[in-house]
C-alpha cells in the first residue's frame, strides 16, 4: 500500500483550515471595527470637552460693560459679552452657531467697543449638530431658579446690565466616522459666572 494523501483528508484539512481562518479574520473585523467606533466617539467627546472648557474659561471673566448696550446678551444659539482676564486686555466674545459651524470671534481693544467688529471668527467645530444656551433666572420662584432661553429678558430692567448667576450650555455633536447613521453625542454643563 502506498504512503500519501487521499483527496478526502485533504479536503477535510482544507475546510478544517478555511474555517480557522474565518475565524481569525472575524474576530480581527470585530475588534478593528470595535477600535474605529471607540476612536470616533472619544475624539467627539475630546471636541466636546474642549469647546465648553473654552466657553467656561470665556465666560469666567465675564464683567458689564455698559456703555450703548454693550453688555451681556444671549439667545438659544448665541451668547455676547466682555470679558477680562489676568493675561489679557479687555475683549468681546461672541459664540455663534449658524445651524453647521460654531463659531467663536473675539475683539480686542477698540474693535471690542464697535458696533459690527471686523474681526473674522474662529470656527471651535463643524460636528456640533445643535448647542442650546440657556441662563439661570435672577427671579426665584417655587423650585429655586428657572432657566430661561434670552437674556436679558424683554421688559426686564434688572437683567439688562447685570450678567446672569449661571449659564447652561447643551451640546450635541455628530459622528463623522459613521456616514449612514451618525451617531450623536450630547453633552451639557452649567457655568456659574460669580
Amino acid at each position: 500500500m502506498k504512503k500519501g494523501i487521499t483527496l478526502l483528508e485533504l479536503l477535510i484539512t482544507s475546510s478544517i483550515f478555511s474555517v480557522i481562518i474565518l475565524s481569525l479574520y472575524s474576530a480581527m473585523h470585530t475588534g478593528i471595527m470595535s477600535y474605529n467606533r471607540l476612536d470616533s466617539a472619544s475624539r467627539a467627546y475630546h471636541s466636546a470637552r474642549l469647546i465648553l472648557d473654552r466657553l467656561e474659561r470665556d465666560l469666567s471673566g465675564a464683567f458689564i460693560y455698559s456703555v450703548d448696550g454693550a453688555f451681556f446678551k444671549g439667545s438659544v444659539s448665541e451668547v455676547e459679552f466682555f470679558k477680562s482676564g489676568p493675561d489679557e486686555d479687555l475683549c468681546r466674545v461672541r459664540y455663534t452657531f449658524n445651524g453647521e459651524v460654531l463659531e467663536r470671534a473675539c475683539y480686542h481693544g477698540m474693535e471690542a467697543l464697535r458696533r459690527e467688529p471686523e474681526v473674522p471668527a474662529e470656527e471651535l467645530s463643524g460636528n456640533v449638530k445643535e448647542i442650546a444656551f440657556e441662563y439661570a433666572s435672577l427671579a426665584l420662584n417655587p423650585q429655586g431658579r428657572g432657566w430661561q432661553k434670552s437674556w436679558p429678558q424683554e421688559n426686564n430692567a434688572s437683567e439688562a446690565f447685570s450678567l446672569p448667576p449661571a449659564v447652561k450650555v447643551r451640546l450635541l455633536l455628530i459622528d463623522p466616522g459613521k456616514r449612514k447613521n451618525p451617531a450623536l453625542l450630547e453633552v451639557s454643563r452649567v457655568i456659574p459666572l460669580h
